[in-house]
């Protein structure tokens, strides 16, 4: 009798204890109000922080009239069970969901303003590519010219010395021929020619 007592105590005790700590639910502050979350299950205890209504916690364990929670940035206290429910009423929802609401066009606003700061960019881009590719283009057509200008030099160059070659060419014949023919038509008689018999 005394061992069905006692496995009997043991069982209820494991299964409360066992029920608060494996509860681990999602639930909500109820009402208007700001309620205190507390490092100890004593309302006496200092309160470490306001949570306001419809703020979402994770119940960890309950003792009591008291439940163990943790805040969704990670801090855990207590706070008195009964301002907790499981489903928020409509106006609770209706307020967070307004809250996401504002969140959400705050987070489209910003959005759409990167969009067209990033539009204006691209455009911006896609004209300096253009005059990138409109200056490459002037660029291969004026070394096209010049090429073509180097080349076309670079005959008349083989040309002028070719003409200069010439001239000096004739000229030296010419100079040549004139003083062959100075020399023949100029011819002295030598006065003094001693015949030698």
């Amino acid at each position: 009798m005394k061992r069905a007592r006692w496995a009997l105590i043991f069982f209820v005790l494991f299964f409360f204890c066992a029920q608060g700590e494996g509860l681990a639910e999602t639930m909500y502050v109820t009402d208007l109000l700001y309620l205190s979350l507390r490092d100890a299950p004593d309302s006496s205890r200092p309160s470490l922080r306001l949570l306001k209504s419809a703020t979402r916690v994770e119940v960890l364990q309950i003792d009591g009239g008291w439940a163990q929670i943790m805040l969704d940035d990670g801090k855990k206290g207590w706070v008195q069970k009964k301002f907790l429910v499981e489903k928020l009423q409509s106006s609770d929802m209706t307020e967070e969901l307004q809250l996401q609401l504002e969140d959400k066009d705050r987070l489209l606003r910003s959005l759409q303003g990167e969009n067209a700061s990033l539009k204006g960019e691209i455009a911006q881009l896609e004209k300096q590519g253009a005059e990138r590719v409109a200056l490459k283009r002037e660029i291969e057509e004026l070394r096209s010219r010049i090429a073509r200008q180097n080349q076309s030099l670079e005959i008349a160059e083989e040309k002028y010395r070719w003409e200069n070659r010439k001239i000096l060419y004739v000229t030296g014949l010419l100079a040549l021929a004139a003083g062959f023919l100075m020399g023949f038509i100029l011819k002295r008689p030598n006065r003094h020619r001693y015949y030698l018999k």
